[in-house]
């Protein structure tokens, strides 16, 4: 894929890391990738940490 658009304002109950992990793991630049709008990082990283346990 050569460029994407994400939205990682993660909606509510979305519990699975591959939520995030995928669209953001299908380019190969960060300067590919436009992010559609702000997001919680803190609320990432809990799924980030949980998805560790």
């Amino acid at each position: 894929m050569n460029k994407i658009v994400v939205d990682l304002q993660v909606p509510l109950g979305t519990l699975q890391v591959a939520s995030v992990y995928v669209p953001l793991s299908r380019v190969k630049r960060a300067e590919d990738i436009v992010i559609l709008r702000p997001f919680d990082m803190k609320f990432i990283e809990d799924l980030l940490l949980s998805a560790r346990l």
